[in-house]
Parts: structure tokens; sequence; C-alpha cells
């Protein structure tokens, strides 16, 4: 059995979690997959492929929507175990907020990296680079359970904070201006 985990966002969330939820107009931000008792996720903070024995608030459902794969997991610790240490995608995750399925296949964001421990248990995704809504939503409908409404939470909008988290994610290399550009356009409309 797989579980997939899909953080929530809480007022106690990163600065990335909020704009990714902007970016994506959904409530979820991030994804880990968990597999006999370990706990998978490209982690931004790691700026890696990690694994893991527990995660912060692990089955608070006010913290986490859990989903539930009846798939056979032979396997499965061996390509995680491939994938640590891989380097995280920050281009990749921002982009795949505002759906453009650019990403580098020599690294991984958490979404990414959920739906090819998904693919490898042989269940079709069919969007190869979604970002956790989407892939929360692709999976509620492939498990018919219903898709659940995309939205912000409600009265969140962009702020001088987050414009500056952008502005140093470019200063340190993490992502490129264009990319700075491309999801704060997706956010406001407006590209500065």
């Amino acid at each position: 059995m797989l579980r997939v985990h899909f953080r929530r966002l809480t007022p106690d969330s990163p600065r990335m979690g909020r704009i990714i939820c902007l970016a994506c107009r959904d409530n979820v931000y991030h994804a880990e997959v968990e597999c006999n008792g370990k706990f998978w996720t490209a982690d931004a903070t790691a700026d890696a492929v990690i694994c893991r024995d527990t995660i912060e608030h692990e089955c608070n459902p006010a913290y986490w929507d859990i989903l539930r794969i009846d798939a056979a997991t032979v396997g499965l610790p061996e390509f995680g175990t491939q994938q640590l240490g891989k380097r995280y995608d920050w281009t990749g995750a921002f982009l795949s907020a505002i759906n453009s399925g650019k990403y580098d296949s020599s690294r991984y964001f958490c979404s990414r990296l959920a739906r090819d421990f998904i693919a490898f248990c042989g269940t079709p995704i069919p969007d190869i680079s979604p970002n956790p809504g989407k892939l929360r939503a692709d999976l509620r409908k492939l498990l018919g359970m219903g898709v659940p409404a995309r939205a912000t939470p409600l009265g969140m909008r962009i702020e001088a904070a987050d414009h500056a988290y952008m502005q140093e994610l470019v200063a340190n290399g993490s992502i490129d201006e264009a990319t700075r550009k491309r999801v704060m356009n997706a956010i406001t409309g407006d590209s500065k």
C-alpha cells in the first residue's frame, strides 16, 4: 500500500507554500509519499530528495489530505533509494504551479517525485509535471473519490514579503528572473 500525503496551507506554512497555493489557486502546496513506514519527498529546505521516518503533524487532517493507493509496492523502496540526494528542482516547482509542464529531468520537486512513485506502482497519472493540487485532483479522480474544488484559502492575497521571497530566490540562483515573472504574473496579472 502507498499513501500520498498532501500538505494543506495553514497559518504556519512556509512562504513558498503560500506562493504555490496562490499560483495554483489551491489549498495544498506539498506532497510526500509513504511506503513501508518511510516518507519520501523532494524537500526545498534540504534542496534534495530525502527519506525520513516521520513528518510534521503526521496524520492530522487539519494539515494533511491523505490518499491511499492499493497498489503493489515491490521494488518501491529501491526506486526511492535511487532518487535520494537528487537536487531540488526550484524552477520546475514554481512552473508546475502555473501548469507549464517544464522541469529538469535530473532533479525533482515534491509532486513530480510523488507522481513518479505512483507511476512506478502502475497507477497511471496523465500529467508528468503536476503541481500538488493537480496531482491530488488526478488521484482522487482515479480513485473514484470526486475532485475537490480548487480554491485558494479565502482572503489570501499576494504580500510584499512574497515578492521579496521570490526576489531572494533569484538573487541566490534558485530560480531565474523569467520564472519569477511568470509565477508572479500568474498570481497578480502583473509581471513586476
